[in-house]
């Protein structure tokens, strides 16, 4: 909530004393829309209006949700609940107000509020939200493979690569929508501690499903119109013709197997 939420706020009302900004650029994710139920539905590319739900039953107000987080903290420090306690039982009711509003956890519903924010108060600030899917490791610069940390795919990648898991569980018919690392920017990381007893190791799986499951199982598909449109718009540019973002050009086996997955050994498992 303070970054997601609240920070694009606070970096949005510094942008406005700023008389000479060109453009503000927030990087948000494309799961804001919540869990696609229907095949191949197409997800559109449209910004949240303030108080805007996913649910059609429900109104949400920011500033309550702020306040109640409060009240929240508050009352689990008045019974002297350890921080650990106290994060534990914020994860939970996070995931309980999330899904109260139609999102499926704590991420992307304070990213779609962010987004909220953002339009709402813009005034005359020039305003691009991009929403990337999972993210993963850089193609070329500043070199191949760069990651920082574990996020997204990789907590799978490498728990199976260790031999922590040997199965996990997707539909054999999800598109896994992938965009090359282009920011130094961490998009969704669970970074639960592994343990070694097979109980842990069952609750660390069941906990990972639990997180992975509204991307695995995830049944729409992203609009992508306006992005392929900018690709035509500057296919003649001499200015952008190194900002190669065309994924047909991509071979994606050996992008994964020759600089990926060695990226991950070398810089996020050191």
């Amino acid at each position: 909530m303070d970054v997601n939420t609240m920070g694009v706020l606070h970096v949005l009302n510094f942008a406005k004393h700023c008389p000479k900004i060109k453009i503000f650029m927030q990087i948000s994710t494309a799961y804001v829309c919540g869990e696609i139920k229907d095949e191949k539905i197409i997800v559109q590319e449209k910004p949240f209006e303030m108080g805007q739900t996913l649910k059609e039953s429900s109104k949400l107000d920011i500033t309550e949700e702020m306040n109640l987080l409060k009240n929240k903290i508050d009352e689990l420090r008045s019974k002297n609940a350890t921080e650990n306690t106290i994060k534990n039982a914020l994860k939970d009711y996070g995931i309980e107000r999330a899904n109260l509003y139609g999102w499926p956890n704590t991420y992307v519903f304070t990213k779609a509020m962010g987004e909220m924010q953002l339009v709402h108060h813009k005034d005359n600030v020039p305003l691009i939200i991009i929403r990337p899917t999972m993210v993963t490791s850089t193609l070329n610069d500043p070199f191949p493979g760069w990651i920082e940390g574990l996020r997204t795919l990789d907590n799978i990648i490498c728990s199976y690569g260790q031999g922590k898991i040997t199965s996990f569980l997707g539909h054999p018919k999800t598109i896994l929508d992938i965009v090359l690392n282009v920011v130094n920017k961490a998009f969704f990381q669970c970074s639960q501690d592994v343990y070694d007893d097979s109980y842990k190791k069952f609750k660390r799986l069941t906990r990972l499903v639990e997180v992975y499951k509204p991307y695995l199982f995830f049944k729409g598909v992203f609009d992508d119109s306006n992005t392929q449109n900018l690709r035509r718009a500057t296919s003649n540019n001499i200015e952008v013709v190194g900002l190669n973002f065309d994924p047909n050009s991509i071979n994606w086996k050996d992008y994964m197997m020759n600089t990926h997955i060695p990226g991950l050994v070398k810089y996020a498992l050191k």
